[in-house]
């Protein structure tokens, strides 16, 4: 991640109201607030891209805020890195970042044709330029659970639920990230910007029902992730991803646990094949790396006849392909050319379970109980700032 070498502002939550209501999913009467945001990384390329602002805007350096230019209707037209700076509209020599700051919430900002809320950053590091959407979190969690959930006609409990999950993980990676150029990327594929978004009435309805509202642990917002079908046990995110932040324990999950014969999966692959993944000319075996508490697999050890490789979980699921590496919960078996795998479940084991999740809110367990359940010692805030977060703890 890229840091900036002057201090940034922090743009991401100024000021979350209280509700005047006691804690409930249904409608509430909340004050008028700034809009929580986090920055997307969207693109970045040395030959620049195609910006049009489509409305009056201003720019500034995002350094220190100091007005470089403005205008007062649309413009359009390529972004491209100079020798000694930036040009749009105009050349801004000797300075490599701007910001590009629509004077209203109606202006939008296409990148290369796709079109985003919010304002836009662009910075120039040694000839590459880095395009940043600055959005507001609520349309940037419709733009992801739209793309990932449009028509799947889930529960409400389980979209809410999803909502929350999704939300603490923007503002755990907006906090984590707070003095980088941006806070998360696209590489997911799942954040489209404004195309992507008011196509699902019930994602809306979910994410506009849970409006500002996240999980904390321990006073701080964690990485909470989803998991398809944890096959009736989930990990914690640090065992799996070996990072040592702070979050909940992985749990028992009955329901996932009454139908694991049902998420049963299994392949083969050569050992030539396997081996080439591995960037090794012949295959002699293979060792897991495992999480003890659940025997998943994080990483994976592929030795040859002198030398050995060790793969992380997910670079190898992204090397073999999803739909026959289908989760972490796998045992290897080497019979003869092949290497057989054998496994439960679907995905990487950690957060909340949405195949739990939906049998939950079909028996009409709330949002309330199936957060509980899948992120304990968690607490349930809605109006937090990182500001009061930081001098909670």
């Amino acid at each position: 991640m890229l840091k900036l070498k002057s201090q940034i502002n922090l743009y991401f939550l100024t000021a979350l109201a209280v509700s005047t209501t006691a804690f409930g999913f249904g409608k509430k009467e909340v004050e008028t607030v700034q809009p929580a945001t986090i920055k997307v990384l969207v693109k970045k390329s040395y030959k620049g891209a195609l910006v049009e602002s489509k409305g009056g805007f201003k720019v500034v350096n995002p350094v220190d805020n100091s007005y470089l230019s403005s205008s007062s209707g649309a413009k359009r037209q390529s972004l491209l890195p100079l020798e000694n700076g930036i040009k749009w509209l105009n050349d801004f020599k000797n300075i490599y970042q701007i910001r590009i700051v629509p004077y209203n919430k109606a202006t939008t900002i296409l990148v290369n044709g796709t079109e985003y809320s919010g304002s836009l950053e662009v910075y120039s590091v040694e000839g590459q330029l880095y395009f940043i959407i600055e959005s507001d979190v609520e349309d940037y969690i419709k733009s992801r659970l739209t793309n990932q959930f449009a028509m799947q006609n889930l529960s409400d409990a389980t979209m809410e639920s999803i909502a929350i999950s999704e939300r603490t993980m923007a503002y755990y990676l907006a906090q984590k990230n707070q003095e980088a150029y941006w806070h998360v990327d696209t590489s997911d594929g799942f954040f489209k910007g404004r195309v992507t978004t008011k196509l699902d009435v019930n994602i809306d309805h979910a994410v506009d029902m849970t409006k500002h509202m996240i999980l904390t642990y321990k006073g701080s917002p964690f990485p909470a992730v989803l998991t398809e079908n944890c096959g009736g046990m989930t990990s914690n995110y640090k065992s799996i991803f070996r990072k040592n932040v702070s979050c909940p324990e992985g749990v028992e999950s009955p329901i996932a646990r009454k139908s694991r014969k049902d998420s049963i999966w299994r392949f083969k692959i050569h050992k030539d094949d396997l081996a080439h993944l591995a960037g090794l000319n012949r295959l002699s075996g293979v060792d897991l790396f495992m999480d003890d508490s659940t025997n998943r697999t994080y990483a994976v050890r592929i030795k040859g006849r002198n030398c050995k490789k060790d793969v992380n979980f997910f670079d190898l699921q992204n090397r073999i392909g999803k739909e026959k590496l289908q989760s972490n919960e796998f045992s290897v078996t080497i019979e003869k050319d092949y290497v057989l795998f054998e496994g439960h479940g679907v995905g990487h084991g950690i957060g909340l379970c949405l195949y739990s999740s939906e049998q939950m809110a079909r028996r009409g367990d709330s949002t309330e109980q199936i957060l509980t359940d899948f992120f304990p010692q968690t607490k349930l805030s809605e109006m937090a700032t990182l500001e009061e977060i930081a001098y909670k703890n």
